[in-house]
């Protein structure tokens, strides 16, 4: 993600940190101490994600009441058959329509951070399990 567009549909996203993610932010995962510090910086973005779900979430809600809102106001004032209500309508609400997938997009990207933190928390819990037994085994 290294392209000028990229960068700006980053900043639009909510302050759902991406450090787990780039390379040589997080700790080493080859010692104890690195395993405990990933695992602590995979809760504290999940304690984030959720709440930042939860906003997304609320904002998609809105954004989908207010699309309905405008398309039944411009069906309603609208001149003419039932199919050129229907387009005038969908033509005048076509802005919140966009909103709403725009916040419904931004809440399948939070949910997608959010599989992904989990997928890394089980990974980094392997790698703690296989290091307890091997020095288990060294003992």
């Amino acid at each position: 993600m290294n392209s000028l567009a990229s960068n700006s549909t980053l900043q639009q996203q909510p302050s759902f940190s991406t450090s787990l993610t780039e390379p040589n932010a997080s700790p080493q995962t080859d010692t104890p101490i690195g395993i405990v510090q990933e695992l602590h910086l995979i809760r504290t973005e999940v304690q984030r994600g959720i709440s930042v779900l939860y906003d997304t979430e609320c904002k998609l809600a809105d954004a989908e009441n207010a699309y309905e809102r405008e398309l039944q106001l411009a069906f309603i004032n609208a001149q003419g058959t039932v199919a050129d209500r229907t387009a005038i309508s969908r033509l005048q609400a076509s802005d919140k329509r966009l909103q709403a997938d725009l916040a419904k997009a931004e809440w399948n990207r939070v949910k997608a951070k959010l599989k992904a933190l989990e997928t890394a928390q089980m990974g980094i819990q392997t790698s703690a399990r296989l290091m307890e037994t091997e020095l288990k085994t060294l003992r």
